[in-house]
């Protein structure tokens, strides 16, 4: 990256008008710290059978909200107040994507969260302990994913951003690996329909928030680089055909 694409670092004449972009930036990174602490007392919840996590986890997910509301009435104000232009507007608009994208994210953990409970409650059975492992192991490489997009909202620089991207389809592999397993377990074991059902519904939702990972890495490139990557497979392989 370089420095004179760094929208964030650009001074402008109106010093109020730095504060405001600057107030933004910085609810963004607080918004995705609290998604991370978020997602670690999840894997806390998976791993540990530990309800009480679980229910924090669906707890967390009313101030996440409001953290994206508040955002969300900044660039309401930055925009009808301010007029910003050029890098400002991509950065502006870029920002209102990742706290919208961020949303959908702790929406799918809180999802998760209700699903543990499930999970674990006495009745569902014991669930196999092998397919826990697998959905914990996906949860610690989306935590390495969140960690990643931290560093790149803070110091605005965008490698962590194209090495998440590069990474995501591991962790896609990963998911659609342990959803075989979790079939031909179901399959020998028709008992444990309830629980494998469970964990697969997991599993989708673990493969949402992967997506939702990549989504915001490509979002930063933009508002970093000014590099819209988002199609460009797609169109890729349009052109081939």
């Amino acid at each position: 990256m370089k420095p004179e694409n760094n929208v964030l670092a650009m001074p402008h004449i109106l010093k109020h008008y730095d504060d405001e972009l600057g107030q933004l930036h910085d609810s963004s990174v607080e918004m995705l710290k609290l998604i991370l602490e978020q997602w670690e007392l999840l894997m806390e919840a998976m791993d540990e059978a530990n309800l009480e996590s679980a229910l924090e986890v669906i707890a967390l997910n009313k101030e996440i909200r409001e953290n994206e509301s508040q955002i969300h009435q900044t660039i309401l104000r930055l925009l009808a107040q301010e007029n910003p232009v050029a890098r400002d507007l991509r950065a502006v608009l870029s920002i209102s994507k990742i706290s919208g994208t961020m949303l959908y994210f702790t929406n799918e953990t809180r999802k998760i969260g209700k699903l543990i409970l499930t999970l674990y409650e006495p009745r569902s059975g014991v669930p196999n302990a092998q397919l826990v492992r697998d959905i914990v192991k996906i949860s610690h490489g989306i935590r390495i994913a969140l960690d990643k997009l931290v560093i790149v909202l803070n110091s605005q620089d965008s490698n962590n951003a194209y090495g998440l991207l590069k990474s995501s389809a591991d962790c896609e592999n990963a998911i659609l690996e342990a959803i075989r397993h979790q079939l031909g377990f179901i399959n020998q074991n028709p008992r444990q329909v309830g629980p494998g059902l469970t964990i697969l519904q997991i599993l989708n939702s673990l493969e949402s928030c992967r997506n939702h990972c990549k989504n915001l890495a490509e979002y930063c490139i933009f508002m970093i680089d000014g590099h819209d990557i988002r199609h460009k497979d797609r169109l890729k392989t349009k052109t081939l055909d």
